[in-house]
């Protein structure tokens, strides 16, 4: 027997529908109906699945906290990717978070960090700190690249002021 909310959640996929862009949720303007790219002007509201209004509703911590638990993932092996698997395995793990970090701004991004993946490669970590400083994305994101850059150079999250100890060295 359908209970009454697995009714209403067809009710509501029926009536909202969705957008996705190669299979996968897009951010659209529930007023229009289409996608969201940067620097949009919207109609109505920025809604992404069947009708979450992100203006109005936004995501709970709960929400947020499994969204990040998959980017992680996805950027886990983005990073790997980037630098080779028998790279990845002789980074720290602090140096390892930097570049999974990094990855949230997307693969084409990190993948156009050429010579900061040289660096890492002949493990030159001064020459990487410096690659994430000389870059659009340290300047862009201000506090999190000096600590990106401070943890590359040293492998240590003890830089960013997080102790050794709650990190796991």
């Amino acid at each position: 027997m359908t209970t009454h909310r697995e009714l209403a959640a067809r009710l509501i996929r029926d009536g909202e529908g969705v957008v996705k862009v190669g299979g996968v949720h897009v951010v659209y303007d529930d007023a229009t109906g289409k996608p969201i790219r940067a620097g949009d002007t919207l109609v109505g509201n920025p809604t992404i699945g069947y009708g979450r209004n992100l203006a109005g509703k936004g995501l709970e911590d709960d929400e947020a906290e499994a969204l990040l638990a998959v980017d992680l993932v996805d950027c886990e092996e983005t990073a790997r990717a980037f630098v080779g698997p028998v790279v990845w395995l002789a980074l720290s793990d602090a140096r390892r978070a930097v570049l999974i970090d990094m990855a949230m701004m997307g693969a084409p991004k990190l993948y156009g960090f050429v010579r900061l993946k040289a660096a890492i490669q002949r493990q030159d970590w001064a020459a990487a700190a410096a690659e994430i400083e000389d870059s659009a994305y340290f300047r862009q994101v201000k506090r999190r690249g000096v600590r990106n850059r401070d943890i590359m150079l040293t492998g240590h999250v003890t830089v960013a002021g997080i102790p050794a100890e709650e990190w796991g060295e």
